[in-house]
């Protein structure tokens, strides 16, 4: 399943990057961007195949959700992204986007089809007087993730510093101590998860634009994330792909371009 979702994400991640481009490439051009594209994301694929990780199958949901929208099908990309959203939770970032872009029928069908996907298991198999797969969830990662902690509640398991968390809060927390210095830390924490909540805004509603979008909102996953490890940047498969495919018709800075993406290259 993680192979053929791999292989799909590819293929879906060099379809929407393409579109963003004035001109087609040709048959030698497609067979340059691929094999960069692939060289670029060979350590980030196989560092789901090494954790056992279903993040491959998130991002093929995001990527079918995004490739519908960008072919004007707006139910069926909502459908794709609220998937990846039940899933894992980090895809709920494109249902504001959704709205901020006023992709309404996408935003309701997002909506609907989340609520399908993730009640089943407490209205079906709910544990006998024991609280539900949702709420707990609700109460033991969302709600933590979003700064609400009950009184009593367990320390998360993303909290503190630790040099594996690579989203924006494993940065704060490497620099400011979460415990001595809760206030310092919730402030810094919010400034810098504001920035990329106004980066992700400011984009143009065009249907060309939804590769632009998708690597901005796919990076934002990652940093926005309370935990982020080596098997989630999978999830630059598209970001890559679609800087690769800009960068083969950009004339005026086509080499600093190529010095980013062989710097992300070697980190």
């Amino acid at each position: 399943m993680t192979l053929a979702a791999t292989i799909g994400a590819f293929k879906l991640s060099e379809t929407i990057a393409v579109k963003s481009l004035a001109a087609p490439l040709g048959r030698a051009e497609l067979f340059w961007l691929r094999l960069f594209a692939l060289l670029l994301s060979a350590k980030l694929i196989l560092a789901v195949f090494e954790n056992q990780a279903y993040d491959a199958l998130v991002l093929l949901g995001v990527l079918l959700g995004l490739a519908a929208l960008s072919q004007n099908r707006p139910l069926a990309a909502g459908a794709g992204l609220a998937l990846a959203a039940a899933l894992k939770a980090t895809p709920l970032i494109f249902l504001p986007y959704l709205l901020w872009k006023r992709y309404f029928a996408a935003a309701a069908a997002f909506v609907l089809v989340y609520a399908l996907a993730s009640l089943p298991p407490d209205l079906l198999f709910a544990p006998a007087g024991g609280p539900g797969y949702f709420s707990t969830w609700l109460g033991e990662v969302a709600g933590p993730a979003l700064g609400v902690n009950p009184a009593g509640a367990p320390f998360a398991f993303w909290d503190g510093a630790n040099i594996l968390n690579h989203s924006l809060r494993g940065a704060v927390a490497l620099n400011v101590n979460e415990v001595h210095h809760r206030g310092l830390f919730e402030a810094a924490l919010a400034s810098a998860d504001g920035c990329f909540m106004v980066v992700v805004a400011v984009s143009p509603r065009r249907l060309q634009s939804i590769a632009i979008d998708g690597s901005l909102l796919l990076i934002a996953m990652l940093m926005l994330s309370p935990m982020t490890s080596r098997s989630h940047y999978v999830e630059l498969l598209l970001p890559y792909m679609t800087l690769l495919a800009l960068n083969w018709r950009d004339q005026h800075t086509g080499r600093q371009g190529r010095a980013v993406l062989l710097t992300s290259f070697a980190w």
